[in-house]
């Protein structure tokens, strides 16, 4: 089931931004409400880091989750797991319902 989150008081979105992009690609959507899509995200980059993809993740991550941030502050809604760019990351497994 895929809920929808709507919080305009989440972080800055480029606080997110880094926090996605230092912190192993998915801390930020933890904070913004997405748990399921960052767990999945810090699994990828780990599982992938010892290779050049888990940079090329980690830049992926911090970008969308700086774009769900910015919609979350102009009071959209999202679902749980939304990308806002780069939708193909929604069909690795743990980052789609």
């Amino acid at each position: 089931m895929t809920a929808d989150i709507s919080n305009p008081n989440v972080p800055h979105p480029i606080l997110i931004l880094i926090l996605n992009f230092w912190l192993f690609g998915g801390v930020g959507y933890l904070l913004i409400g997405q748990q399921q899509k960052g767990i999945g995200a810090i699994v990828w980059t780990i599982l992938t880091s010892w290779i050049f993809i888990g940079f090329i993740l980690c830049i992926l991550f911090a970008y969308d989750g700086y774009l769900i941030a910015q919609k979350l502050q102009a009071g959209q809604t999202v679902k749980s797991h939304e990308f806002a760019a780069f939708d193909f990351l929604a069909k690795l497994p743990l980052l789609h319902e």
